[in-house]
């Protein structure tokens, strides 16, 4: 489904949440490897920080401790 909304004029940079995460935040947070990958094929920053807390998405990664997203 990502693909096919990015397909169809999403823009990866948009904000989904009011502390600036972005779907690659997310995705990152979620752990779904395979949405992450899509979101940085479309040109998503791996260095976007969130505005309160400044997190990327390797740190929102690292909040669910998930070691399979990080090989990503």
């Amino acid at each position: 489904m990502v693909k096919e909304l990015i397909e169809a004029g999403a823009d990866v940079h948009l904000p989904v949440k009011g502390n600036g995460s972005k779907a690659l935040h997310i995705a990152a947070y979620y752990a779904f490897p395979q949405c992450v990958n899509i979101l940085l094929d479309a040109g998503a920053d791996l260095n976007e920080q969130t505005f309160d807390d400044g997190y990327t998405p390797l740190h929102c990664a690292l909040l669910k401790e998930d070691s399979q997203d990080l090989q990503t």
